[in-house]
């Protein structure tokens, strides 16, 4: 009697780490992962953003136009930059990668995100003529903070900060404005 009990409890907490561990590869590998951006730290996300420009019901309707615009605009854009990346993975995984296709998906692939980016920028620009000069000023705040200030790297043992990127952004600036000014 005690060793069937023990082994039903054995089988069947054996059946609940598999289930539980299989759980885990599901969501971890297979399933589908939608922002949720409730969970996204301030200035992340949707509701990052709203919370951090302080934005107005009607400011948010309106931006939220904008974004679905945007989205499905680019939605062509982005199914080829999938498709493209694709075809470069193929390559890459070629016993004899051909060099000359690689670089021709490369140059797709950098149309493709050109593209994608130029109509980012103007929707943003866009958004940015609904929002109060306070309101724009964080907003260029933050996306500098995003795309510009990345923080430290990690190279081999140590982190540090990538002087190398910040002193070519600087001078980029630098150009760019003096390109202007002419």
């Amino acid at each position: 009697m005690k060793t069937k009990t023990v082994t039903f409890i054995l089988i069947l907490l054996t059946v609940i780490n598999l289930t539980g561990f299989g759980f885990m590869v599901y969501h971890r590998f297979s399933a589908p992962r939608p922002f949720h951006a409730m969970h996204a730290p301030r200035g992340h996300g949707p509701r990052g953003i709203v919370r951090e420009l302080e934005l107005r019901p009607r400011q948010i309707k309106k931006i939220a136009r904008f974004r679905k615009r945007l989205h499905t605009q680019t939605a062509g854009l982005r199914d080829s930059l999938r498709h493209a990346h694709s075809l470069l993975m193929e390559q890459m995984r070629a016993d004899v990668p051909d060099s000359a296709a690689i670089d021709s998906i490369l140059g797709h692939i950098s149309r493709f995100q050109s593209q994608v980016h130029k109509k980012a920028v103007y929707g943003m620009l866009k958004e940015k003529g609904i929002l109060t000069p306070e309101q724009q000023d964080r907003l260029m705040k933050h996306f500098e903070r995003h795309f510009c200030d990345r923080g430290p790297h990690f190279h081999g043992k140590h982190f540090t900060r990538n002087k190398r990127r910040h002193s070519q952004r600087d001078r980029m600036r630098k150009e760019f404005s003096d390109e202007n000014r002419r």
